[in-house]
Parts: C-alpha cells; sequence; structure tokens
C-alpha cells in the first residue's frame, strides 16, 4: 500500500514539474541545418519563439567545426512542439515535393547528460520501448561521451509528430532523473571546439583514381624541398609546392575496392624507418589506438620479410580514412625526425 501511494505521489510530483517547471534541451546541428531554422533575416527562428513560447538560440560558429549547438527553453510541452516545428522545417528543405510534410521522415540529435540518458533508456530498456511505442519514433543512443564532457547523443527518427511525442516523453525522463535527487549541475556539458592547427594551408583529394584517390598537402608558398630520402642516397626531387605528396612513407601495395566506390574499403600496405616505430605506436601503444578510433581504420603491424629495418604497416578502410591515417603517421615521423635531429 505504502508502495503504491509512494508511486502515485511520486507521478503527481512529475506532472507538476512537466506543466510548471522550465527545461533546457539541447540538439547538436550541422551549419546548414542552423541557417534553415533561422531562416532569412532571423524570420523562422523568430516564428517558432512566438508560436510555442520559448527560447532558442545557438552555440556560437567554431572554426573548423561543422556542428554548433540548438537551445530550446520553456515549459516540457511547448520544447516538444518547437522540435516538432523544426522537423517540419527539416523535412521542407529535405524534401519539398513531398504530398504531405508530416509524413517524411527526418532525425535529430539530442544532447543529455549521461544521467538522463540512463533514464530515458530505462532498465533494461524498458523506458525506450515505451518511448518508440507511444510515439512510432526510433530512439537511438550513442555508447560514447562527446568529447570534453559527460553528455551523450540520443537520436531521434520519425515524422514531424513523432518528433514531438518522443521529445516530451524524453523531457519526462530529465525530470524524473531531477526528481530522484540527481545533480546534473556535475555535469560537463558538451562544447564545440575548435579544429585541429593545421600545418598546410589546403588538403586536396585527387579524384582521378576513384578507386584509391591520392591526398596531397598543399603548404605555404615557396617551400623548398632538399632533405635527403629514408628510402635513397639521392636528394629528394624538388616538387611543385602545389603537388607534394605525402612525406616519410613508401606505399608498397594498393588493394583497390571492389566497386570504386568511395565508401568501400581499401588496404594500403606501407613501409617507413624502423627507428620511428616507437613514436607510430606510442607508449602501450596509445597513439596507434588512437589512430584506429580517429579514423575508423583497421591498422595492422607487419613483420618484415627481410628488410629489419623497415617497418611494415597495413591499413584498411575508406580510402579517405586510409588518407587520413597515411598523413597523421607521416606527420608523426616528421616530429621524430625533429626530436632526433635537436
Amino acid at each position: 500500500m505504502d508502495d503504491e501511494k509512494y508511486l502515485i505521489e511520486e507521478r503527481a510530483r512529475i506532472e507538476r514539474l512537466l506543466k510548471e517547471e522550465v527545461l533546457e534541451m539541447r540538439a547538436l546541428m550541422l551549419d546548414e541545418t542552423t541557417k534553415l531554422i533561422i531562416g532569412d533575416g532571423s524570420e523562422t527562428i523568430r516564428q517558432l519563439r512566438a508560436e510555442s513560447d520559448v527560447k532558442i538560440w545557438f552555440s556560437k560558429q567554431v572554426y573548423g567545426n561543422e556542428h554548433r549547438i540548438l537551445f530550446v527553453k520553456g515549459l516540457a510541452e511547448n520544447v516538444a512542439q518547437t522540435f516538432g516545428s523544426i522537423a517540419r522545417i527539416l523535412a521542407m528543405a529535405t524534401s519539398p515535393n513531398a504530398v504531405d510534410i508530416n509524413a517524411v521522415h527526418v532525425e535529430i540529435k539530442f544532447l543529455f547528460p549521461n544521467p538522463v540518458v540512463g533514464r530515458i533508456i530505462g532498465k533494461g530498456g524498458l523506458n525506450v520501448k515505451e518511448i518508440t511505442k507511444a510515439s512510432a519514433a526510433i530512439v537511438k543512443k550513442s555508447y560514447h561521451f562527446l568529447e570534453g564532457s559527460t553528455d551523450r547523443l540520443v537520436s531521434i527518427y520519425g515524422v514531424p509528430n513523432s518528433i514531438h511525442i518522443a521529445t516530451y516523453y524524453m523531457a519526462e525522463a530529465y525530470f524524473k532523473t531531477v526528481a530522484y535527487g540527481i545533480d546534473l549541475s556535475r555535469e560537463i556539458p558538451y562544447q564545440p571546439r575548435e579544429g585541429p592547427v593545421k600545418e598546410v594551408s589546403e588538403i586536396i583529394i585527387d579524384r582521378s583514381d576513384t578507386k584509391s584517390p591520392t591526398l596531397y598537402a598543399v603548404p605555404q608558398p615557396s617551400i623548398k624541398k632538399r632533405r635527403r630520402s629514408d628510402f635513397s642516397d639521392h636528394e629528394d626531387d624538388v616538387r611543385p609546392g602545389h603537388l607534394m605528396r605525402i612525406p616519410n612513407l613508401e606505399i608498397q601495395s594498393i588493394e583497390p575496392s571492389k566497386s570504386g566506390n568511395l565508401l568501400s574499403n581499401i588496404t594500403k600496405v606501407v613501409t617507413y624507418p624502423d627507428k620511428y616505430s616507437s613514436k607510430v605506436i606510442g607508449r602501450e601503444g596509445t597513439y596507434i589506438n588512437m589512430l584506429r578510433e580517429s579514423t575508423s581504420c583497421s591498422i595492422r603491424l607487419k613483420s618484415p620479410d627481410d628488410k629489419e629495418d623497415l617497418a611494415i604497416i597495413s591499413i584498411r578502410g575508406p580510402p579517405l580514412c586510409v588518407d587520413a591515417a597515411l598523413l597523421l603517421i607521416a606527420h608523426r615521423i616528421e616530429l621524430s625526425k625533429r626530436l632526433l635531429d635537436e
């Protein structure tokens, strides 16, 4: 009897929070999507604010990062209604010729602190099943924190009305987390960061060979390359500044994708002087594991067959990812050279 009374009181408390308390919900948006939501002369975002009586704003644009954070603050139903309207804006952009915009499926990626994500999913996935059943939306969560934060992504895929309903249920999960006394102020929210500072001015992909595009680094003008090659007793050829190939690595073999699709996997086997292996691998494999994670490539070290002074690495993944891994390895070797020279 006491348990039943407690559940009734808890439900009443959650209902009160949903109707009376203001909450802030966040979503990760591409720059292109941000422009759609703001609209010409900020007309669209002003209309959204007026229709739902909510506050809407975006994080600042960060150099090198294609995402911004959308903030919507207001009562739970008003916030849910706003995201339903945003879903319609996205639907009109992606399917302008659709007969019924309300039947077009779109995806919105929400940001929540880890404890709230746990409440959204529920024990054994019970809560997320309830959300899916009530809204007819597909709900997916990320398994990892976003960089520098305790936030995780919760992706909602469905028609605008489904996203409206699912958003309300997630607001309910947020208030349940608060009602259970969990201090969300200790959580670290995700903030978009600047992209990596490049030592070259531009990266160009040569698409002439679609099965295995070549990555070139475009340095600043007037670069002269007069360093001795690790694979020859002769000085390197002076290449045009706008077509410098990746240094420090020698590609031994390439296994192209059978379909020629840039998303299909290829394998490249490269060699480099073995004296730099410790830097490429990193202490206890930290650097090479970072490469695997950041490029989504399968990277394997192979024992040299006859030349003990050369290390061999096999890299498998989509062409662009493989070339990115090659560039990072070449940069790591270049840093090692400078340290040895000093």
